[in-house]
Formats: C-alpha cells, sequence, structure tokens
C-alpha cells in the first residue's frame, strides 16, 4: 500500500553520503571506544549520559553519580539525601529545554520535595561545558503533573514534558552557574539566541570562583 499524502514524507533535508566525514568520524569514534571499554561502558548515549552527569553534578557540589538507568542522576553524598536530575541541551539547538520522558506521578510528586533539584546543561560542543541552569522548585512537579494528566487524557500523542530554560529562570527562579564566560559574556551569548535573556539579573549568575558551597545545603538539616 503506497500514501504520498502523508507530511513525514516531506520531512528531513537528504544530502550526498560524505565519504571523508565517514572517515574522521570512525577516527574520533576509535577513541571513544578504547574510553568505553576502560571503563566497560558499553552502550555510547549511557557513557555519554553517565559522563555529563558526573560533570554536571562534580561542578554543583554533588559526589556520586548514578550509573543505573532508573533513578535521580546524581546524590549530595551517602550521608545527605539530596538529589539531582540532570537535563542536557546543545547550544546550537533550536530551544533549550529540560525535557522529561515517560514521567510517572511518583517522580512529579519527588519534584515537589525540596531534597530533589534540577539541572540543564547547556553544551557548545559534546565536551565544552557553557553555563549549569540549576534550582529547586515545587511547582515542577505540579506541571509535571498536570502533562501527565493532560497525556493520560488523551489528548497529547506523547507524554513528554519540557521546561524552557528562561522559564526554570524567570518562572521558577532558578540561578546559572557560567563555566566557559564571564556573566557580562555569557548574558550576552544567550541573549543573542532568547531576547529573553537580557532580563537576566546577573545577580543570579554565578562563577567558579564564587560558587563554593552548594546554597540549598545552607538550611538542609535531614540526614
Amino acid at each position: 500500500m503506497k500514501n504520498n499524502n502523508l507530511e513525514y514524507f516531506n520531512k528531513g533535508n537528504f544530502e550526498p553520503i560524505n565519504r571523508q566525514f565517514m572517515k574522521d568520524g570512525l577516527i574520533a569514534m576509535n577513541n571513544l571506544s578504547e574510553f568505553q571499554n576502560q571503563y566497560q561502558k558499553g552502550d555510547i548515549d549511557t557513557l555519554l549520559n553517565e559522563l555529563h552527569d558526573s560533570i554536571v553534578g562534580h561542578y554543583l557540589g554533588f559526589e556520586l553519580v548514578n550509573t543505573e538507568k532508573h533513578g535521580f542522576d546524581c546524590k549530595y553524598s551517602y550521608d545527605k539525601e539530596i538529589f539531582l536530575e540532570s537535563k542536557v541541551a546543545s547550544y546550537s539547538a533550536k530551544t533549550w529545554n529540560a525535557t522529561f520522558n515517560d514521567t510517572t506521578y511518583e517522580k512529579a510528586e519527588a519534584f515537589k520535595d525540596t531534597k530533589v533539584w534540577l539541572a540543564l546543561s547547556i553544551w557548545t560542543s559534546v565536551s565544552d561545558l557553557l553555563c549549569i541552569c540549576y534550582g529547586q522548585n515545587e511547582e515542577i512537579g505540579n506541571f509535571l503533573k498536570q502533562k501527565i494528566d493532560i497525556f493520560k487524557e488523551g489528548k497529547v500523542v506523547r507524554s513528554t514534558q519540557s521546561i524552557s530554560m528562561s522559564n526554570l529562570i524567570f518562572k521558577y527562579n532558578f540561578r546559572i552557574l557560567t563555566v566557559s564566560y564571564t556573566p557580562d559574556k555569557l548574558k550576552s551569548w544567550l541573549t543573542l539566541e532568547n531576547n529573553s535573556f537580557r532580563n537576566l539579573d546577573l545577580s543570579k549568575v554565578d562563577t567558579l570562583s564564587t560558587f563554593k558551597e552548594p546554597y540549598f545545603l545552607k538550611d538542609f538539616t535531614t540526614a
């Protein structure tokens, strides 16, 4: 059966296969394969996720990374029950979103807890971290629950929820840790892609030299 009326057939940008691209890619991937074997990480997606989560968690003061598929991505320490959900976005992407796939009511409820934090890191390449948008707000849990309700009612096809970086900052009061640039230059970079960042208050931007102890530990007393 043929169906030429589907819009999906018109999507994509098809170009001739570039043999030099393949050659250079295989050389680069060979180094990655050695890295995989060294740390016994068989799946590339899992490898890169764990690497990015480890880097983000480290910069935010977390000591432990989750090496399994399920559960939060980082934990502050063995004796402090503070968890981090790490989301990654490319600087070149059309939108910078923290995307949640197949979220359950249990996980949505967890985001209402003060011991669960969210980070959205922006990368200019697979190995170059630009900044980390981080924070905690119980309204994120309510947002996720509402989106799950909409999916359960059959109003959307996929159970995927997204929160933009601008909403994390201006709606949910998140902060930014800049890794590669000064706060002023980071603001300029962000504004180039999204005009909303022209309203970014630089007092909400930390640098590696000023970010010494995670501020969310200040009043945290639970073990």
